[in-house]
C-alpha cells in the first residue's frame, strides 16, 4: 500500500526546491511513502486546495510540525540556510511524524543532554517525550539518525566550544546525528506507515 502525501513547492526558491525533490526521493524509494508535486492554480480561488497538502514554503529557519495537525495545508518551511538535502530529508521526517531522536522517552539510557548550555529557544527540540507521544516501535537508539542532532550546534548551543549532548558511550560522541537517512529511519518510518 502506498500512502500518498502531496507537496506544493510553489512558495520555496530554486536550490530549496531542489533539496526537497531530492529528500522526498530519499523517503520514496526507501518507504511506502509517496511524495509527489501539486500544481497549485495560478489563479487564486480557482480550486480548493487538497486537504492534506504539504505546503513548502520560504521563510524563517528549517522547521516543520510534528505530524499533521488539523484539516488543511501542513506547512513545512525551508528557508534561507536549509537547502541541504540532509535538512529537507530531517523536516520531511518531521511532517510524516518523527520527534527528534533525542527527545526519545528512552535517551536517557543513552546520551547525556547539557541544558545548561541550551539556547531558551531550542529547548523545545531537547525536550523529552514520553511513551505515549514517542512509540519506538522496540528499535535500538539510532545515534546516526537524520532525526538526531549532532554533539556541537552554533544556532542551539549557548557556548558553541562545549557539546550540547553525549553519548553515554563515547565511541558515538562525535558521530552523533547524520546527514542522510539511516536504515533504522527507514524501518521505523515503514513500521510507522504499516510498510511491512
Amino acid at each position: 500500500m502506498k500512502i500518498l502525501v502531496l507537496a506544493a513547492l510553489a512558495a520555496v526558491f530554486e536550490e530549496a526546491k531542489a533539496a526537497f525533490r531530492k529528500a522526498a526521493q530519499l523517503w520514496r524509494d526507501n518507504t511506502c511513502i509517496d511524495i509527489e508535486e501539486y500544481e497549485v492554480p495560478k489563479v487564486k480561488g480557482s480550486g480548493k486546495l487538497p486537504r492534506d497538502l504539504l505546503a513548502v514554503v520560504n521563510g524563517d529557519g528549517c522547521v516543520s510540525k510534528v505530524g499533521k495537525e488539523g484539516i488543511g495545508p501542513q506547512t513545512l518551511t525551508l528557508g534561507e540556510g536549509c537547502e541541504s538535502v540532509g535538512i529537507a530529508a530531517h523536516e520531511i521526517g518531521h511532517a510524516l511524524g518523527f520527534f527528534h531522536t533525542q527527545a526519545r522517552h528512552d535517551r536517557d539510557e543513552f546520551i547525556t543532554v547539557h541544558e545548561e548550555n541550551i539556547k531558551h529557544d531550542w529547548r523545545l527540540d531537547f525536550g523529552k517525550q514520553d511513551e505515549e507521544t514517542n512509540n519506538n516501535y522496540e528499535l535500538t537508539y539510532d545515534y546516526g539518525s537524520i532525526m538526531h542532532y549532532g554533539s556541537r550546534s552554533p544556532n542551539a548551543a549557548i557556548d558553541d566550544s562545549k557539546r550540547i549532548m553525549e553519548a553515554k558511550d563515547g565511541n558515538y560522541t562525535e558521530t552523533l546525528g547524520s546527514d542522510i537517512i539511516s536504515f533504522y529511519d527507514i524501518l521505523m518510518m515503514n513500521k510507522l506507515y504499516e510498510c511491512l
